[in-house]
């Protein structure tokens, strides 16, 4: 089959998506009903209506959060100077007991994202290319053209055997707002001294941080320092485990004072310097989200706000009573 054959099913696929979205949530139809008079089985309906959601045709909004997230949301933001911080509800954990707090998060990430691309004048954008939080709140984020905006990657995106990693965040962002969407050809961890000079002096890679650090907007996860990614190799972890790191944030390890911490491990990274960011009220000081989810991150989340370079905070119900009974 040749490629345009494929252009045109993939096309008549998005339609018939969008043709069983309008059914579902207009016309209140259920799947066997969608499904005899589209001509096609109930299983088939439901590929249509999660291919439909992918690509942004259903968009779900929530608005408003309960009153004691928005108590929490004005405690936490005053305690740490924040501009804004925005708590999504606690979710109940599925039958399976899967955690929710991601795309909870993502869920809330993605409205203020998006609003805040659409309303201001943001040129560029600077994200974290991995992470599952990321995924979700670009996965809920609606679709909305921005051809003019700028996406630059945090960090390398090659793996630790110098292989191109597919950032389903980055994809995700370009295939919401159309933006153009640039990578960096490094791994963001190269495993010795050497490689990472020779990475380091690559001027395509140096263009591209510098770009980087100049951007409107800053959005990354708040990760444990220990946390495995296709970027990171074992050898990489096992070196950050004795340097007293408590979390990464868009590349940077913080102790948990949050204070950069300067050590060879740490040091040998591809990433985007963060001297232009901070939470204060500099006209020019561009903002920073963090993204943060799980119970268990209230540690990890209290050394980024430590830093002050965070300037808004997006995190569950969950986390944020656990952060608010430690500070």
């Amino acid at each position: 089959m040749g490629v345009s054959s494929l252009g045109k099913d993939h096309t008549w696929e998005i339609n018939l998506a969008a043709r069983a979205a309008w059914m579902s949530y207009v016309g209140e139809l259920t799947q066997s009903e969608i499904a005899k008079r589209l001509g096609v089985s109930s299983a088939r309906v439901h590929r249509l209506i999660q291919l439909a959601k992918q690509h942004g045709i259903i968009r779900i909004s929530i608005e408003g959060r309960p009153a004691e997230c928005m108590h929490l949301e004005a405690e936490i933001a005053a305690a740490f100077g924040l501009k804004s911080c925005t708590i999504s509800p606690y979710l109940a954990s599925r039958k399976d007991n899967a955690d929710l707090s991601s795309l909870s998060v993502g869920q809330a990430a993605g409205q203020v994202l998006a609003q805040h691309l659409v309303m201001t004048q943001t040129g560029s954008v600077t994200v974290d290319p991995f992470g599952q939080v990321l995924v979700d709140t670009f996965t809920s984020m609606p679709q909305f053209p921005r051809p003019d905006l700028q996406v630059w990657a945090a960090t390398g995106c090659l793996s630790q055997s110098y292989q191109a990693s597919n950032s389903e965040v980055l994809s995700l962002l370009e295939l919401r707002t159309g933006a153009k969407v640039s990578m960096i050809p490094a791994p963001y961890a190269p495993g010795t001294e050497a490689e990472w000079q020779n990475f380091s002096a690559l001027p395509a890679i140096t263009d591209a941080l510098q770009k980087a650090a100049k951007s409107d907007i800053f959005v990354g996860q708040i990760k444990g320092a220990d946390q495995m990614e296709e970027t990171v190799g074992a050898s990489h972890i096992s070196d950050i485990a004795a340097s007293g790191a408590v979390c990464r944030w868009l590349g940077t390890y913080f102790d948990a004072q949050g204070c950069k911490v300067e050590l060879p491990a740490t040091a040998r990274t591809i990433n985007v310097p963060l001297d232009r960011v901070g939470a204060d009220e500099k006209a020019a000081t561009p903002r920073a989200f963090a993204l943060a989810a799980g119970e268990r991150s209230s540690a990890t989340t209290q050394a980024a706000l430590c830093t002050g370079l965070v300037t808004d905070l997006i995190l569950d119900e969950a986390l944020a009573n656990a952060l608010a009974s430690i500070f």
